[in-house]
């Protein structure tokens, strides 16, 4: 009976443990991560307002925000890494993510659009070396001709804030800017990569 009451109680400890992990770890995936993702054949999604209008109107969705996401290299103080900086809207993004809530210091609506300002994953800002207030430069990979010849694109941003998610995969790699700031830096004009969608239940999917 002792036997039979100690492998139950181990069996029902490590059933939690696992439930309370996979718990953890879904929230922490699911509050970075977009549930749906909605996008066109070409890459860019015009008149993103009306059909993120439409799509709200569906029963199941629950928010919806544009993004434009650039991969690219952040370097600065001689140190470098690639990243993927992605534009958001600061008033909708927290419909769809949990960025709101991972910022360190500031409200995510720092960033205005103009200002060129970037809010780093923590990680990310260890590894380059950077804190509030310093300099970074973007480099895209998309080429653009100069007088001098062909030539990367550059953008240098203002670091205004950072952001923990508690995932060193996020944390090391992402970077959010403006959305207009990232039109911009894409030449895509009125046109977004496309909506992000959260939904009442991600698990049931069809």
């Amino acid at each position: 009976m002792l036997g039979v009451a100690l492998g139950v109680m181990a069996l029902i400890t490590v059933i939690s443990v696992m439930n309370g992990y996979e718990t953890e770890l879904r929230q922490r995936i699911l509050g970075v991560v977009s549930h749906v993702n909605v996008s066109s054949w070409s890459g860019r999604l015009s008149g993103w307002q009306q059909q993120r209008q439409a799509l709200l109107k569906v029963d199941e969705v629950t928010g919806a925000a544009p993004f434009i996401e650039l991969q690219g290299m952040l370097s600065a103080h001689n140190r470098s890494t690639g990243a993927m900086v992605r534009g958001v809207d600061p008033a909708l993004e927290g419909s769809v993510s949990e960025f709101p809530a991972y910022m360190e210091n500031l409200p995510l609506d720092v960033l205005q659009p103009g200002g060129f300002g970037i809010v780093l994953g923590r990680e990310l800002a260890a590894s380059l070396g950077v804190a509030v207030g310093d300099k970074v430069t973007l480099l895209l990979p998309k080429v653009g001709v100069t007088p001098m010849g062909a030539m990367p694109r550059l953008k240098r941003f203002t670091v205004l804030d950072n952001f923990s998610a508690g995932m060193h995969e996020y944390d090391s790699t992402i970077a959010l800017i403006h959305l207009e700031d990232a039109a911009r830096l894409a030449r895509s004009g009125e046109q977004v990569q496309g909506l992000r969608l959260r939904v009442d239940e991600p698990l049931r999917a069809p």
